[in-house]
């Protein structure tokens, strides 16, 4: 992957992230729209440096680094603020899964 196309999916990611953001609420449909914009360029990122196992950590990290900092602290509409850190955990702990899956199914 070049250098320019790695930009352009960090800045995707970063343009769903405000268009969530826009009204400090987020629906989940959103947030998955947002993940999966993550995850698809942590995807990219991680295929360029996949030679060594200890870029992948990094990556991950990098991408629930994200998570936590820009969408977790939205409020996702439709589930009660009582509930709605556990969500964000869950959410946040399915990432690391999510880019393992992803890595074992392509190697």
């Amino acid at each position: 992957m070049s250098e320019e196309h790695f930009y352009e999916k960090i800045k995707s990611v970063l343009d769903e992230i405000a268009k969530a953001r826009t009204d400090n609420k987020i629906t989940f449909s959103e947030a998955v729209t947002v993940m999966g914009e993550a995850v698809d360029a942590g995807w990219h990122a991680w295929s360029a440096l996949r030679d060594t196992d200890g870029h992948f950590g990094k990556l991950v990290e990098d991408v629930e680094e994200v998570y936590f900092e820009f969408i977790a602290p939205l409020d996702i509409v439709g589930i009660p603020n009582i509930v709605e850190r556990a969500v964000d955990r869950v959410i946040g702990r399915m990432i690391r899964p999510a880019l393992q899956g992803l890595r074992d199914l392509v190697d």
